[in-house]
């Protein structure tokens, strides 16, 4: 079952009926959540692309991909910065508008798809003020941003740019080139993306010839094109893993009954979202001293397969993997290597506790942080560590393990370093209890100064 999601709007004379007559609404936003599949095809293919052209997050912060406008950015003279889809908002509103509630996709969907044509219509003139005015703004981190040139890359060897003299289309196509590629990171798995990647990517001569010879208004417009069929193949690619594993909500309910602890069976019989204790206990179960990382965050370079891994990896890698053997659904037996991760997760690394107001930041041991002159945190690279790594356990999750040294000492700052005496070489497991006190984690990594982590 696919299932899409289209917010809209009712009217404020909706709500002012509705508050007059006693009922106390609390806002005018409204979703109306179809199943795909159960639409006629010329009206699924309608919402299928209205859902796909708009990303809106758990705040209700609306992206219009097309539009090359990013609402997280902030534009105009000092002291005076504003939303950059503020101009936009103000002509055509935050989302489409109905006079009242309704389950009428039809209705639905012609309000969404002119709307979607207004916002870009007049993103596009947003766009052309920008250029003409070139101002500086921030990002949702406070960090200072410039109205500059967009990066179009067409694949690791090709690459040009997209300038404010270049127009506002070209400006427009560039950053929503941009928009669609982090559209595809947040609704996909990293394997499904990059899988796109690979196989979308223009060949080399032929993109290369597109930056020799055309104009800056068709190299953007097909970099979106391009972009748009990676998004397009990702997503098919997506969708194909997903038929392939076993359901989710089906094993957890299984292994609960099996070999689950009471409160998570009388969680589950009651219909409470117990995903959190369900991994919880099966870790405590069946990889003790691993943490598991949703495999859709993990970014291409977060780690790289180890060259001359130590013994103590060797030994440990087949003990982890025996064990998986055993545990694991025979249709989906996870791979377990010996790698060394360069971009972990920051939630493995022990808060640094300090004077500081904050106690969320990495160990300095692990994770190089200082104080500028501003008193404000700020950090490089983490120290890379050599680690076993179970990929796609569950199907949805890459279990990383860092490895002690020879006196059973793991890497600095790290508290995810499974015990070798915890596996066995017949692939049983010493069962952990899973209501063992937490380690403090950090819970994210201090921005660089100016750092802009969105580059559209």
């Amino acid at each position: 079952m696919t299932l899409c999601a289209l917010a809209y709007e009712a009217s404020r004379e909706w709500m002012e009926t509705e508050i007059l007559a006693g009922r106390p609404v609390q806002h005018r936003r409204q979703s109306l959540s179809v199943e795909l599949d159960k639409l006629e095809s010329k009206q699924a293919s309608r919402l299928e692309s209205v859902c796909d052209a708009v990303l809106i997050d758990d705040s209700g912060q609306v992206t219009v991909l097309d539009s090359g406008i990013d609402p997280e950015k902030k534009f105009g003279p000092e002291g005076k910065l504003v939303p950059m889809d503020a101009p936009i908002v103000q002509v055509v509103g935050q989302l489409p508008e109905l006079p009242e509630p309704t389950d009428n996709l039809e209705e639905v969907l012609s309000a969404w798809e002119p709307w979607l044509d207004r916002y870009c219509s007049e993103a596009l003139k947003a766009l052309d003020a920008l250029n003409q005015e070139r101002p500086s703004g921030e990002n949702n981190f406070g960090n200072e941003i410039d109205w500059t040139g967009i990066r179009v890359p067409f694949g690791p060897a090709v690459e040009t740019a997209v300038k404010p003299e270049d127009g506002p289309k070209a400006m427009q196509d560039a950053r929503a080139g941009w928009a669609w590629t982090w559209a595809a990171k947040a609704r996909f798995s990293a394997e499904s993306v990059e899988a796109a990647k690979d196989a979308t990517v223009p060949p080399t001569d032929v993109s290369q010839g597109w930056i020799e010879t055309l104009g800056a208004e068709e190299i953007a417009r097909l970099f979106l094109k391009s972009v748009k069929k990676m998004h397009a193949t990702a997503k098919a690619h997506d969708a194909a893993r997903r038929a392939q594993e076993p359901d989710f909500d089906a094993e957890m309910t299984q292994w609960a009954f099996d070999r689950g602890s009471t409160r998570l069976q009388l969680g589950i019989e009651d219909g409470y979202r117990m995903n959190g204790r369900y991994l919880t206990e099966r870790l405590a179960a069946e990889a003790p001293g691993f943490f598991a990382m949703p495999a859709n965050s993990a970014k291409k370079s977060w780690a790289r397969r180890a060259a001359s891994p130590t013994e103590q990896a060797l030994r440990l890698r087949r003990r982890v993997e025996a064990a998986m053997q055993k545990t694991a659904s025979p249709a989906r037996c996870p791979d377990v290597e010996i790698m060394t991760v360069q971009e972990p997760p920051p939630q493995m690394y022990l808060a640094h506790e300090t004077e500081y107001e904050t106690t969320d930041l990495p160990s300095k041991e692990g994770w190089p942080w200082w104080y500028d002159e501003h008193g404000d945190p700020y950090g490089y690279n983490a120290n890379p560590f050599e680690a076993i790594v179970v990929k796609n356990w569950l199907g949805r999750f890459h279990l990383i393990g860092a490895v002690s040294d020879e006196s059973g000492v793991g890497p600095g700052g790290i508290w995810a370093v499974p015990q070798p005496g915890h596996f066995h070489e017949d692939g049983s497991v010493e069962r952990q209890s899973p209501d063992d006190p937490p380690p403090i984690a950090a819970k994210r990594k201090p921005p660089r100064p100016g750092e802009d982590d969105i580059p559209f």
